[in-house]
């Protein structure tokens, strides 16, 4: 098996895909190596030979650009808060409308 990052969380999903997708055709007893080759095929296109998860590169082109724009703008209000949070200072009132509440 690979060394990738989330791996562990990627293998279960794939396990339990490919596991019901057994169950649902009435392909009830693969075998081990079967579904070891099926998650095998499937990790390897979900990630290239670099470690780079596809899936996210594919997810982020399917949202349009105003929808990617929207998720960096409530990205960077995250890391504003976090930012603020972390300074010494309590005293002062939150700069965004969202911050307040």
């Amino acid at each position: 098996m690979h060394a990738l990052p989330n791996a562990a969380s990627t293998e279960a999903r794939l396990w339990t895909a490919v596991l019901g997708e057994c169950t649902v055709t009435g392909l009830r007893e693969a075998s081990v190596s079967d579904v070891d080759q099926e998650l095998q095929a499937r990790l390897d296109a979900a990630y290239d030979e670099h470690g780079v998860d596809r899936s996210l590169i594919r997810a982020c082109l399917a949202q349009s650009p105003s929808e990617r724009l929207a998720d960096l703008e409530a990205q960077l209000r995250f890391f504003e808060r976090v930012r603020r949070v972390s300074e010494p200072s309590h005293d002062r009132l939150p700069s965004h409308p969202e911050d307040a509440g």
